[in-house]
């Protein structure tokens, strides 16, 4: 593990940290989005739990792939999906903050103008993409959605009352641009970042302005009477970059853009590698 900026107060006492919180999805899990070494993590678990720490995911994902990744564990973490639209705390009801009609209109504007540009829209009880999209995306999309929905037409068939998000995907030569492109498209009513690369694409999520992991963060913390410095967060792509910020420890994995390296106080071992429960297993004990 490398630290990066000594300017910042990187927590690494395990009487200190009371929150670790991880992304899924190129940091916690492989860059297939599949799997970890689930013994060492359940043995070092038991030990953050021991200690008083309590493990968070926060994803782009939906709540519902979270407790299927964690099986058993599931209900003694807390959940952050959807970019923080979805905010499930230990042993508490969800908090669910949909889009606002307006960006809902803008985003659907934006696909219109560029239809090459594949949507997912990603909602409270499930998901919708076009059939006559891309077959990979609809396929990759599929595969990490529950109560996925087939439609037409995004703007004719999918609800619109109850948006979390959307994620989208593109050769990852062209991420940048697209970002670029969709997020002026869109104007100011929603945020579009980066959300990581794989399998020679990269992706993207259409987010509401406010709503990020870090306030689903900022949530957690409130409802267990924690503060910052008593959080460690790890990630490796821009739509971790609030929540690497706010954490009082911030961890960039080895894979991560060097964007993401550049703000974060530490840098492990990548995804590959279960970096993130090396450095678990370095502060709480092996």
């Amino acid at each position: 593990m490398r630290r990066r900026n000594s300017g910042r107060n990187a927590v690494i006492d395990k009487d200190q940290v009371k929150l670790v919180v991880t992304d899924e999805d190129g940091t916690f899990l492989d860059l297939g989005g599949e799997d970890f070494s689930r013994e060492r993590f359940r043995a070092v678990f038991d030990r953050m739990r021991a200690a008083g720490c309590r493990f968070a995911v926060a994803t782009s994902n939906q709540s519902f792939q979270v407790s299927d990744i964690f099986g058993d564990m599931a209900p003694r973490l807390s959940i952050i999906a959807s970019n923080g639209a979805y905010v499930e705390p230990e042993g508490a009801a969800p908090r669910i903050s949909v889009m606002p009609p307006a960006a809902v209109e803008s985003v659907l504007a934006a696909h219109a103008a560029h239809p090459e540009v594949p949507l997912c829209a990603v909602c409270a009880q499930g998901a919708f993409v076009e059939r006559g999209g891309d077959p990979g995306f609809v396929e990759e999309m599929t595969m990490y959605s529950h109560n996925m929905v087939h439609v037409g037409s995004l703007a004719e068939e999918a609800p619109s009352s109850d948006v979390l998000m959307y994620w989208s995907r593109v050769n990852e030569d062209e991420l940048t641009a697209t970002v670029e492109l969709f997020s002026a498209a869109c104007g100011h009513s929603v945020s579009v970042v980066d959300s990581g690369f794989g399998g020679g694409f990269g992706y993207f999520d259409v987010v509401q302005p406010g709503v990020s992991k870090a306030t689903g963060i900022r949530a957690l913390m409130d409802t267990f009477g924690i503060n910052a410095s008593q959080v460690m967060a790890f990630g490796d792509a821009g739509n971790d970059a609030d929540m690497l910020r706010l954490a009082g420890t911030g961890v960039a994995m080895g894979n991560a853009s060097e964007e993401l390296k550049a703000i974060a106080d530490l840098v492990c071992d990548p995804c590959e590698e279960q970096g993130v429960i090396k450095v678990l297993e370095e502060v709480f004990g092996r």
